[in-house]
């Protein structure tokens, strides 16, 4: 959970929190326990990574992954059925 201790999106969250703005979360890869600490802060919270892939691959991979994750939340927030 080093989102928690002071990483940068914990703190764009935050101050998005105070002001009522829905946030969007990117990790690296998620876990149940992360999600639950994470969704006080996160209204989605996404994986970049593959959940099959190892380190090494998903670091490799990081640019690729992130773009795909990008797209898809586009999309997501595109559609006009979508709300927080």
């Amino acid at each position: 959970l080093q989102t928690l201790d002071g990483k940068g999106p914990y703190g764009v969250a935050l101050r998005a929190k105070k002001k009522n703005i829905p946030v969007i979360g990117l990790a690296g890869k998620t876990s149940a326990m992360m999600k639950t600490e994470l969704d006080r802060y996160f209204d989605i919270l996404l994986p970049v990574n593959q959940p099959d892939q190892d380190l090494k691959t998903s670091m490799l991979n990081t640019a690729q992954n992130l773009r795909h994750t990008a797209i898809q939340v586009g999309k997501m927030i595109s559609k006009d059925s979508f709300r927080f």
